[in-house]
C-alpha cells in the first residue's frame, strides 16, 4: 500500500517498495547492455519522486531533473523540514505534481 494513504492531510502518495523495485528494473536494464542515460522512470505523484531521488543514491545513480522538479522537490523539503520542527507526523507529501527521473551510472 501507499505510505501516507490512510493521511487526510496528504495529497500525494509514495510506496517504498515501488520506489525499489524501478531502481532495481533500471539496474537490470544497464546490465542488459541499455544506456543509463536512455533510462527514465517518471511518477505522478511527487511524494514518489522524492523516494525515487533518495533512493537513487544507494543504487550509484546520478538523478537528472528538470528545474521545475527540482524545485516542488525543494519546496516539499522545505515543508517536511517544517513538519518535523513543529513535531507534527513527517515523511507525507505535500503536493501532487510528480516528475521524470532520468538515470546517469557513476
Amino acid at each position: 500500500p501507499e505510505d501516507g494513504a490512510d493521511d487526510a492531510d496528504s495529497s500525494s502518495k509514495s510506496n517504498e517498495w515501488e520506489a525499489d523495485m524501478a531502481l532495481l528494473l533500471a539496474r537490470h536494464l544497464i546490465h542488459q547492455g541499455y544506456a543509463a542515460s536512455d533510462i527514465t522512470i517518471l511518477t505522478p505523484y511527487l511524494g514518489q519522486l522524492f523516494k525515487l531521488r533518495k533512493r537513487a543514491q544507494s543504487h550509484q545513480f546520478t538523478v537528472v531533473l528538470d528545474d521545475r522538479d527540482a524545485e516542488d522537490l525543494r519546496d516539499l523539503q522545505e515543508k517536511l523540514d517544517e513538519t518535523e520542527d513543529t513535531g507534527a507526523r513527517s515523511g507525507q507529501a505535500a503536493g501532487t505534481q510528480g516528475g521524470g527521473v532520468a538515470f546517469h551510472s557513476q
